[in-house]
């Protein structure tokens, strides 16, 4: 990533960004991020002086643009509903989609330095409400969450279900006669020290480690 990481692109338009340092010994590495906000989201990357060196429209495709574990560069694809795997000269060098018939969601992705992949999906599914609570409605739909690790050759090696590990009524904060329950929510998954699954549940306020052989929580 040389390239990308030590050389400024000549003409691109500087943006002002005020960023607040809370500690001697933040990093000073480069920045990776799609702006949000407005029709054009641009892919960008700014320097530890807080100089914009890289911005470009890429359409749907950027949503979270990052340096991955693997040392390459990868962004989600909202047309495609994939992940894109980029050198560091933004060849594409693979696309990752989820197996099973599940469709990526666009928060979080982890290409590992093994190879694989890991990545998550919501799993909607009709949940008959009236038998959890008065008033629920009996053809509610209901948010699960599935996640997969995949081999480099992209089969699965790994799926984790939240139907078997959690239950609707885990969400204190939500109406659960509502017609349609987003109870989960992941936004996040990371890898602990000990190479089990870290995710953030933004609906149950909560982050859950996930035994990365068994799925036990």
């Amino acid at each position: 990533l040389l390239l990308l990481l030590c050389v400024p692109l000549i003409g691109l338009g500087q943006v002002n960004y005020n960023i607040t340092v809370h500690t001697n010994d933040a990093w000073h590495g480069n920045l990776f991020f799609q702006k949000g906000g407005g029709s054009i989201k641009l892919v960008k990357i700014l320097d530890s002086t807080d100089t914009e060196i890289f911005s470009e429209n890429w359409g749907m495709k950027g949503w979270d643009f990052k340096v991955n574990y693997n040392n390459k560069l990868s962004y989600f694809d909202r047309s495609s509903k994939g992940w894109f795997i980029m050198d560091s000269l933004q060849n594409i060098v693979d696309t990752v989609y989820c197996q099973n018939g599940y469709i990526a969601d666009n928060h979080d992705f982890l290409a590992l330095q093994n190879g694989n992949y890991v990545l998550f999906a919501y799993d909607e599914q009709p949940y008959a409400m009236d038998t959890v609570v008065t008033g629920g409605d009996p053809n509610a739909i209901v948010e699960g969450l599935i996640i997969q690790e995949l081999d480099p050759n992209h089969n699965v090696v790994f799926e984790w279900k939240s139907w078997d590990h959690f239950h609707v009524t885990d969400n204190i904060y939500l109406n659960l006669t509502s017609s349609s329950i987003a109870f989960i929510h992941a936004n996040a998954i990371d890898i602990d020290f000990d190479g089990h699954l870290l995710i953030s549940s933004r609906g149950l306020d909560e982050i859950t480690k996930i035994h990365r052989t068994t799925g036990e929580i």
